[in-house]
């Protein structure tokens, strides 16, 4: 599917199908790529993180995504998600705050009714 032989961690088609973005490990850092397929040129647009920055091995998912508009790749690689502009390799973080209230009670009924299903 590429031009080298590389530990790929996700891949993304461009809506035209001229284009395969794809996101892969190195022993050094996650890197994005683009290879167009036709005239088979290869480019890498983004290097994502080192060692120190990117666990590259762990239990977080590696995956890729392309916008609606085809401009922007956003990257999930070590529980952190990336905007990266495809014309010049910009990366940018994205931030977030997502929180979840527990509330005890309403938790140990719906645990007390489910398991009083079985």
């Amino acid at each position: 599917m590429t031009l080298g032989s590389i530990p790929l961690a996700d891949t993304r088609l461009a809506s035209d199908g001229e284009t395969l973005y794809y996101l892969s490990r190195s022993a050094k850092a996650y890197e994005v790529w683009s290879l167009a397929l036709r005239k088979k040129e290869l480019k890498r647009i983004a290097e994502l993180g080192g060692p120190e920055k990117a666990d590259l091995g762990g239990d977080f998912p590696s995956q890729l995504e392309l916008d609606k508009a085809g401009k922007f790749i956003f990257a999930l690689v070590s529980g952190r998600i990336s905007k990266i502009q495809i014309s010049d390799g910009k990366v940018e973080p994205v931030k977030f705050v997502a929180e979840k209230e527990i509330i005890r009670q309403q938790n140990m009924r719906i645990f007390l009714s489910t398991s009083g299903a079985r």
